[in-house]
């Protein structure tokens, strides 16, 4: 059996090569992109699941203290940047915003007079909670002032990464 001679495909080979790597280059960059793009997305799409279901439960709420304007009906939380700590990315605020909100929900629908009195029992429920997310991160909430304001409780926070011993 004969091998056929490759000196006839000499200067296509090279060629070649070079369209293979620039469909690998190009793969790889066009990958690079929609990732990043999915990215964007999911972190889009996390905040605006976050926002609607707050709005949600705000309305519910409002339709059942309509009445009552001396109760807290919405619980809002805000972040403060840690001093020295690395600013966190908008899917860990929102998670972390939704699992404060989860342990303030024992205010909602209480007098506003009633959570003054109380400061103390309320800022125990998230001061210093630590919140577990997938892949081993924990986080620690410390609540910087907590103010009732027109049946609305908002809480400013630093949420801090705790050291490991």
């Amino acid at each position: 059996m004969r091998i056929p001679s490759l000196d006839k495909y000499a200067r296509l080979l090279p060629s070649l090569g070079l369209l293979l790597a620039g469909a690998i280059i190009g793969s790889a960059c066009f990958s690079a992109m929609y990732h990043h793009n999915f990215t964007l997305l999911a972190a889009k799409n996390a905040q605006l699941l976050a926002d609607n279901g707050k709005l949600v439960r705000d309305i519910d709420d409002l339709r059942k203290n309509r009445s009552r304007q001396s109760r807290i009906s919405q619980i809002d939380v805000k972040f403060e940047p840690a001093q020295g700590g690395a600013a966190l990315d908008d899917i860990t605020r929102s998670d972390i915003r939704k699992l404060a909100i989860k342990d303030l929900e024992p205010a909602r629908g209480k007098d506003a007079a009633d959570i003054n009195d109380h400061l103390a029992l309320y800022l125990a429920l998230i001061d210093g909670s630590k919140y577990d997310f997938p892949g081993g991160r924990t986080y620690e909430v410390k609540v910087k002032a907590l103010i009732v304001s027109q049946g609305e409780l908002i809480m400013w926070v630093t949420v801090e990464i705790p050291q490991r011993n």
